[in-house]
């Protein structure tokens, strides 16, 4: 697999005086940074290769949370706001109110604060003020990501599952398997739509995904799932339908509506294992009669990417790979 880095470059732009202590470190630990966790009176905070550390005043990091930790200021915070948003807070209220912030390569800014709710409909945030955690994921594309899945589509394009625990690379998968079968890895182009509900796929800006998903690939992007796979099928005429993170009873009947339609759907869940998956209702007859053609399922996040096993839906039997 070939990591891109487009790395900490882009991201220092929007941190001021914390780009530079993060620019500062070892080039091999720039390129394991996952996030840059930056809470308000709080020590700046890394994850490096899954693991957390805390950058120093004096530079470097540490495991452990000592005397020393660089303390982000409220100037720090106030002034990486104010960058991320490109000084114009007011022109990004619906997706700070959203909780995210899609940046310039693809990177993400997720943020919190205080939550104004809405008296008629208390389920509804109207807006976030007094910001006082930032959470910028470094986004890096990862050729190669797919390659112990494409043995999936050895006698041609199907539906496929891809299940995991949290941060076991199912959206990275995804993103190189859209790149690869839309620049014909599987001997012809195939015209691929991404329903892209939060940017992580595309990782559209400005109308242009900063993420290569190919060139017969069309995002979808700020789509809520259902509502964008259904466009995509009576639009835009997709061969294959990918759509992440599937877990509510109306997506999947929007993935069924896919399958009767004449698409293939990849989609991604969370699970642990495909039992694990099964027992929940919502995938039951997506995955245990067969409404998936495969399943394919990840090791973790201490091993992303890697596949655990991958086999026929509904297929007791299981093929290690």
């Amino acid at each position: 697999m070939k990591l891109q880095d487009q790395g900490l470059q882009t991201c220092s732009r929007f941190l001021g005086k914390i780009g530079g202590l993060l620019t500062a470190l070892p080039e091999s630990e720039q390129r394991q940074i996952r996030e840059i966790r930056i809470r308000r009176g709080r020590p700046l905070a890394l994850d490096i290769g899954g693991q957390i550390y805390f950058v120093l005043e004096t530079g470097g990091v540490t495991p452990l949370f000592r005397q020393g930790t660089y303390l982000v200021t409220d100037s720090d915070m106030d002034g990486c706001f104010q960058a991320i948003c490109g000084y114009s807070a007011q022109s990004h209220i619906e997706d700070i109110r959203q909780g995210f912030i899609t940046l310039p390569g693809g990177h993400r800014a997720g943020l919190c604060g205080t939550a104004a709710m809405d008296p008629v409909h208390p389920e509804r945030i109207v807006s976030v003020r007094d910001i006082s955690s930032i959470n910028l994921r470094v986004a890096r594309q990862i050729d190669g990501a797919a390659d112990s899945v494409l043995s999936a589509f050895s006698d041609g394009l199907c539906s496929l599952l891809i299940a995991g625990p949290p941060g076991s690379g199912k959206t990275t998968i995804l993103k190189d398997l859209a790149r690869r079968l839309s620049g014909g890895q599987l001997g012809r182009c195939i015209r691929v739509a991404a329903v892209d509900p939060r940017g992580e796929i595309g990782a559209v800006f400005h109308g242009v995904p900063q993420n290569d998903l190919g060139p017969c690939t069309d995002v979808l992007d700020g789509y809520p799932k259902g509502i964008g796979m259904e466009l995509a099928l009576r639009t835009l005429s997709p061969e294959v339908i990918l759509c992440d993170e599937i877990g509510s009873a109306e997506e999947a009947e929007a993935v069924r509506a896919c399958m009767h339609g004449g698409a293939a759907v990849i989609a991604t869940a969370h699970a642990g294992s495909l039992a694990e998956l099964i027992a929940r209702p919502v995938f039951s007859s997506l995955v245990g009669t067969g409404g998936f053609h495969k399943a394919a399922v990840l090791v973790g996040a201490g091993l992303p990417c890697r596949i655990a096993c991958l086999q026929s839906a509904g297929n007791q039997g299981r093929k290690a790979v």
